[in-house]
């Protein structure tokens, strides 16, 4: 018999049954594996959603787009029609047109709010477009533009509504009768609506800088560069008529020194100072108080280092304080020499150049009584030269009565030319204030204000009369007449600037000024150099100041008595000294390095500031390369630049093999006169 098992059968029995019972447990916890194919199906039932929600999302900005375009094209339509309205200034003392304007423009306001309510989700997308073929840059566009149009067209509103209840008054208007006490009330009353339409307009400005400058369309691009040229005026206008209550002698008397410049002796802001007029407005009520430019006490103070080498002047006095080549500090000084001798302090400098005529073609002729003269646009120069600048004489006695003529004609013809300002109409101010800013864009009309909130205000129509600070090459030439004579209408000046452009991209540059003293006649006003001990009064004597980036390294210079080199004004400035003799030619050159910060990119740029009064026409520019350097896809360029603005500014593309050198700016870079001590001037109830 086989041997029994050790385990019994019962026992056996118990064991299989436990360990059955065991096996289906396990297999019940183990997770089941997921089918492939279920796998699959989810991923494209995901893939299915996304695209359903992409293109849910492509129909909703689709139909934003669309709607936005419409609003857009609404606005435009209203745009328009507002501007035709308000083109017309006369015709909205009607009260049917101001309200039909109000409509336009509130209907426009309204169309762009909408359509930047429709791209307001999708703007941070729309600005990368831009390289979408045909639309690309409308849609980049839409969202500056829709921002600037509701930004400007609030503005707009407020000026209107603020504006609104001097309408009456000029309807009621009869020329002759004092219009600006009038108005003046509605102006101070509408201060802070003037205030807010201002910070508007900065909102329109900023978001427009935003927008692309080609829309790919013709029509569209005339349409943008409109509004562009439009937008700066309408905010710069809503600035002024905040400002204007303050000017004006609302709250308290405003007062306003007018210096008259001769721009036939050049000096660094104009010309020579040959009267001055000190002006009190009292509630729109102007009043005058003129004088020469010798005044009673004559307050002196330690004179420039230059103005003493190259004059015989032994103190430095009222009618030479438009010393320096930036107008905010040369009006500092005029103001500070001023008040100490008179006592009378005013807060805004202004001095005019050659700037009547502008003022002339808008108000037309005036009759001066007592001089039996007719002064218009075309004598306005001649007389004022004969009346108001007059012939300077170094002795006191003559000119004490040089003085006394020009302060009886200044006085007479300023009663009589603000008389007929205050008596103008709607169509007249707005001559006037066309031939104003004919005036500042051509440098006659220079402005400073101790308030700086009006400061700013000079500073955005471009009449503050600062040395520019580009980021690029720069150049500033400033002549200043030290010979005692009105020659500067006989001398011509030529001025090339070659440029040589290394691939370092620092730049070798020669500046080149010719001047010629042409033949002048016997009748010319003046002594000569050194009041005609260095030469005749035809002869001619400069103070030459150069300025350029601050970065510049002179190499050297020819045919002046050069002064150091040295930082002013955050420029380099170059300087001397030269004398021409009648009917002669003499030459100066300085050579300078250019440092690599001239380039922004692959561009050469410069800008070229033009000298108040300056009778500089043109300048020559030659920009060459070296080592392989390209300018413009070529050798080089060659240009004459005419100098008819404040800045001119020239861009050329630059090639080749570039490596540019590491350059760091000057850390400390001075930005006084180097010639003058503003601690010098120690009134401390009156400082500079």
């Amino acid at each position: 018999m086989a041997p029994r098992s050790a385990w019994s059968s019962p026992q056996r029995d118990a064991a299989c049954t436990e360990m059955s019972a065991a096996i289906p447990v396990r297999a019940q916890t183990r997770p089941k594996a997921t089918p492939i194919v279920h796998i699959r199906a989810k991923r494209q039932l995901v893939k299915r959603l996304l695209t359903a929600a992409l293109i849910v999302i492509a129909l909703v900005a689709l139909v934003q787009l669309v709607q936005a375009r419409r609003h857009l094209s609404n606005a435009v339509a209203d745009l328009n029609i507002a501007r035709s309205v308000a083109g017309n200034l006369t015709a909205l003392q009607d009260p049917t047109m101001r309200q039909q304007l109000n409509s336009h423009l509130s209907a426009a306001n309204g169309e762009f709010g909408l359509a930047e309510n429709d791209l307001v989700l999708w703007e941070p997308l729309l600005g990368h477009l831009g390289w979408v073929p045909g639309v690309g840059s409308e849609l980049a566009a839409a969202a500056p533009l829709a921002t600037a149009g509701r930004d400007s067209t609030s503005a707009a509103l407020s000026l209107l509504d603020a504006s609104s209840p001097m309408w009456s008054i000029l309807a009621a208007h009869r020329p002759g009768q004092p219009l600006l006490p009038r108005i003046l009330p509605v102006l101070a009353r509408g201060h802070l609506r003037f205030m807010t339409a201002t910070r508007e307009f900065d909102s329109a400005l900023a978001a427009l800088r935003g927008a692309p400058v080609n829309l790919g369309s013709a029509v569209l691009n005339r349409s943008l560069h409109r509004f562009r040229g439009e937008l700066p005026g309408l905010r710069n206008s809503a600035e002024w008529l905040t400002a204007a209550p303050t000017l004006l002698g609302w709250s308290r008397p405003s007062h306003i020194l007018l210096a008259w410049e001769d721009r036939r002796e050049l000096r660094s802001t104009g010309g020579f100072i040959g009267a001055v007029n000190y002006m009190t407005v009292r509630k729109g009520i102007v009043s005058t108080q003129p004088s020469g430019s010798a005044l009673s006490h004559e307050i002196t103070m330690p004179i420039p280092a230059p103005m003493a080498t190259y004059t015989d002047e032994v103190s430095w006095l009222f009618r030479d304080s438009n010393w320096s080549p930036s107008f905010p500090l040369s009006a500092r000084f005029e103001r500070w020499l001023y008040g100490e001798d008179t006592g009378r302090w005013a807060p805004m400098v202004v001095n005019v150049t050659d700037g009547a005529a502008d003022i002339l073609q808008a108000t037309g002729p005036v009759y001066v009584p007592g001089y039996r003269r007719v002064v218009a646009a075309k004598n306005a120069q001649a007389v004022a030269n004969f009346y108001i600048y007059g012939t300077r004489h170094p002795f006191s006695t003559s000119q004490a009565r040089a003085d006394a003529s020009k302060t009886s004609f200044l006085g007479v013809f300023m009663g009589v030319m603000i008389k007929r300002l205050q008596g103008m109409g709607i169509p007249g101010f707005l001559r006037v204030a066309t031939g104003l800013h004919r005036a500042v864009a051509q440098e006659h009309l220079l402005m400073y204000d101790r308030n700086p909130a009006i400061e700013r205000t000079i500073v955005d129509v471009g009449a503050e009369g600062t040395i520019a600070r580009p980021q690029h090459d720069f150049l500033y030439i400033v002549d200043d007449n030290r010979s005692y004579n009105k020659l500067n209408p006989y001398v011509r000046e030529a001025v090339t600037y070659h440029v040589v452009v290394r691939p370092d991209l620092w730049a070798q540059a020669t500046l080149t000024l010719r001047y010629h003293v042409n033949r002048s006649p016997n009748t010319l006003e003046g002594f000569g150099p050194h009041f005609g001990l260095g030469g005749t009064k035809h002869d001619y004597l400069d103070f030459l100041r150069i300025y350029v980036p601050p970065g510049a390294r002179l190499l050297g210079s020819s045919g002046i008595d050069a002064w150091a080199d040295e930082t002013a004004y955050g420029a380099r400035q170059l300087a001397g000294g030269m004398g021409v003799k009648e009917n002669h030619t003499d030459v100066v050159v300085f050579r300078y390095l250019v440092p690599p910060s001239a380039f922004t990119g692959n561009r050469y740029q410069l800008t070229i500031q033009r000298q108040p009064g300056s009778y500089l026409g043109t300048i020559h520019l030659e920009v060459l390369g070296t080592g392989g350097v390209t300018i413009g896809g070529k050798g080089g360029v060659k240009l004459t630049v005419p100098v008819t603005q404040r800045l001119n500014r020239v861009s050329v593309p630059v090639g080749g093999p570039i490596h540019p050198a590491s350059y760091s700016p000057p850390h400390h870079v001075y930005e006084g006169d180097p010639y003058i001590l503003p601690s010098l001037f120690t009134d401390k109830r009156h400082p500079l």
